[in-house]
């Protein structure tokens, strides 16, 4: 075998253990955030609808999702959801974060103030629990209209 054809068989191995490693990872998006039905409630709060995307070959079993949520002066906040469900193969899903603010009142002065979403998800794929880091940014946009309003949100990976 002569000296390149040594390199090609190298070099194709190295490219078919690269790609055999990587593998798609999930992605995750900020859909909208909504304020609560007008009701008795002991601390202003919305709910932060994130979409999952599942773009592997596999079925993952969500089990948790951590966070930290920040949109200056609104929220800086961070927890962890429990979520059981799974996603199918090139499916998503959409957890609910309720995250309190500082006055729910104000929805109009949301527009514009940028937020980042910075989380770690787990699931359960092919019986080994893994986990990824994810992050959204943004930009909020309350919608006119009604009181109760979704308030739409502008997305990027």
């Amino acid at each position: 075998m002569s000296y390149l054809q040594i390199q090609f068989v190298l070099a194709s191995w190295a490219l078919f253990a690269v790609a055999a490693c990587s593998s798609a990872s999930p992605k995750m998006k900020v859909l909208g955030v909504k304020a609560p039905q007008m009701q008795q409630v002991e601390q202003p709060s919305v709910k932060v609808f994130v979409e999952v995307h599942n773009p592997t070959k596999r079925d993952l079993n969500l089990e948790r999702l951590r966070y930290r949520l920040v949109a200056k002066a609104w929220f800086d906040t961070s927890g962890e959801v429990r979520v059981r469900r799974t996603v199918t193969a090139g499916a998503s899903a959409v957890v609910e974060i309720l995250v309190p603010v500082s006055d729910l009142a104000g929805q109009e002065r949301m527009r514009g103030v940028p937020y980042t979403l910075d989380a770690r998800l787990y699931a359960v794929t092919d019986k080994t629990e893994r986990s990824w880091s994810l992050s959204a940014k943004g930009a909020l946009a309350s919608s006119g209209g009604a009181r109760v309003q979704p308030i739409q949100v502008a997305d990027r990976y």
